[in-house]
């Protein structure tokens, strides 16, 4: 079922292997493979569950490991936008992965949004800042819109919109395009930031 991408149906399988024999290795590893492949096709709430499943039986396949950190965190703000405890949870991850990696740029991207969605705006504008600096011009795309959606919230609105303006003509695709939109439209809708429509949608599941 894993390697056909039937991912429920190897959710189920490994539960039940888990059941089954709850400290096998190999279960960890299938957790940790199939959440891999949940995330590479935006089936984030499935990643969360497999990785949380890792976390609780094996911590430190994933405490010890800042890429598998940086990932779950990810998943987590994808997956549970507005859930401040699994935000919060994230944003432990991040930081975490960022003290063995300080100046990785995706990994400062993936904090920024999970201090936006906390609710520190200031934070998340200061860490994107930092992101895009260290990238040099590389990933835009992938930090532009969190960018643009820190900035607002932060008090300036007019740079915002220009800035989401330009992002949306040169990087239509990048991630949280969608999410982002939906916030600028809110606000723009509400005249100004407001705080009680600051949570973007949650990625939702592909078909099939």
């Amino acid at each position: 079922a894993l390697a056909e991408q039937r991912w429920e149906e190897a959710a189920v399988a490994l539960d039940e292997a888990a059941a089954a024999e709850p400290d096998s290795p190999h279960v960890t590893t299938l957790r940790q493979v199939l959440a891999y492949q949940a995330m590479a096709a935006d089936h984030w709430a499935l990643a969360c569950e497999q990785l949380a499943a890792v976390e609780a039986v094996e911590p430190e396949a994933i405490h010890g490991d800042p890429g598998w950190q940086n990932d779950f965190a990810w998943a987590l703000f994808m997956a549970h936008p507005g859930d401040l405890d699994r935000v919060s949870h994230g944003v432990e991850l991040s930081r975490a992965s960022l003290e063995t990696l300080p100046d990785e740029p995706v990994m400062l991207n993936t904090l920024a949004w999970g201090l936006y969605l906390s609710g520190d705006h200031h934070g998340a504008l200061g860490t994107i800042e930092e992101a895009m600096r260290l990238n040099e011009g590389e990933g835009l795309g992938d930090d532009i819109y969190i960018y643009v959606a820190s900035l607002y919230a932060s008090g300036h609105r007019e740079e915002a919109v220009e800035t989401y303006r330009s992002a949306i003509a040169e990087h239509p695709e990048g991630v949280l395009h969608a999410e982002v939109r939906v916030l600028i439209n809110r606000w723009e809708d509400a005249d100004g930031f407001d705080p009680a429509l600051a949570t973007p949608p949650a990625k939702a599941a592909p078909e099939g």
